[in-house]
Parts: C-alpha cells; structure tokens; sequence
C-alpha cells in the first residue's frame, strides 16, 4: 500500500465512523473496528513517512515496526488498546460483553484520539492539519 494517501484513507474511515456513531448501540462491534482502522492508517502513515517505502503484509509486521523505533512509544501505547478492543470486537476473543454506547464512546475519545495526536507529531505540517481536523470531528461526534 505504500504511497497511497494512508491520511485519506484514515479520513475516510472517519466518515464512517461519524456515521456510526450516533447508532453505536445497533453497530457496536462497528464502531470499535471502524475506530481502529482509522488509527491504522494513520500509524501507516507515521510509518511510511518514517521509513520511505515500507508497506506492512500484516498487523504483526506493522507492531513490530512500532516496537522497533522507541520514538512510537506513545502511538504504539494507544494504538494497541484500540487494537485490542478491535480484535475483542470481531472475534469476542476474550468472551467479553462488548462495552455499552457510552463506554465506546469514551474508549474512541480516550484511544482514538490520543493515538491521531501522537501521529501528528511525527507527521509533516500539512498532514498535522488533516490529523487535526480529525480529532476535532470526532470530539464533535463523541460529544
């Protein structure tokens, strides 16, 4: 996927996010995984932007980039909770009761955000704007 606009890709996960929001307890597991790809392109973005050329084949590879370059620390610390819940969400891994509307809607403002905000400040000028106006559409949809 390398070269692609990973922002883009991420704004557009956004869209359906929003989307989703307001019907979070009808689309739940929606909601969590939608969250999660968001921030993966993000973090892809991070990643390319860091290492030209490089494209992840899985989320392991993409984990074990994050874990590599100590300067992720935070990203990779909000990124994985929200992968986590992702997972849980999908494949009810962990055979827990997916969390109720409001929880989700904290776990996307306490995740989600944290993780686009640490992102941005290994991104370049245009790309922080982007990052930016994302978290203030989902602080407008989480509100």
């Amino acid at each position: 996927m390398s070269g692609l606009d990973q922002l883009g890709l991420a704004e557009s996960h956004l869209d359906a996010l929003e989307f989703l929001i307001p019907k979070v307890s009808e689309h739940h597991r929606w909601v969590t995984t939608v969250a999660f790809y968001c921030a993966l392109k993000a973090v892809d973005q991070v990643l390319e932007d860091s290492n030209p050329g490089w494209s992840p084949a899985s989320h392991s590879e993409r984990h074990r980039a994050l874990n590599r370059q100590t300067q992720f620390k935070k990203v990779q610390r909000h990124y994985n909770v929200l992968y986590r819940q992702s997972k849980d969400a999908r494949y009810e891994i962990h055979g827990t009761n997916v969390p109720k509307s409001e929880t989700l809607r904290q776990i996307v403002r306490k995740e989600l955000i944290p993780t686009l905000n640490a992102c941005s400040t290994h991104l370049k000028p245009a790309a922080v704007a982007r990052i930016e106006s994302m978290v203030a559409r989902i602080d407008a949809a989480t509100s």
